[in-house]
């Protein structure tokens, strides 16, 4: 579906940008979410473009790939490489509570 206007229930893994009318989603990287005002804007276009290689680039890109289909978000893949999905960040989950534990 369409981004949600904020104060709204926007898709999965989204928020309200706080200065605009945005809806955003995570970039994978809490930091570089921060530096970019909350994260990604939804229905616009992000191209990482390395310089230099570096495994920066390659990194950044797997969580955000990871990111996306955690959410259940339509992701295109546009790589050089055979290896951009391998070895994807799993989704980090809390443990069951051991029932032997004491409280």
């Amino acid at each position: 579906g369409a981004p949600s206007t904020p104060g709204g229930a926007g898709p999965p893994g989204t928020r309200p940008a706080v200065f605009t009318r945005s809806v955003l989603t995570s970039s994978g990287l809490p930091e570089l979410d921060a530096a970019l005002g909350g994260g990604l804007a939804l229905g616009t276009i992000t191209c990482l473009i390395e310089d230099t290689p570096t495994s920066w680039a390659h990194v950044l890109s797997k969580h955000f790939i990871s990111q996306g289909l955690a959410h259940g978000h339509a992701t295109v893949v546009c790589a050089a490489d055979d290896h951009a999905l391998e070895s994807l960040p799993a989704v980090a989950q809390e443990a069951a509570p051991d029932s032997d534990a004491p409280p």
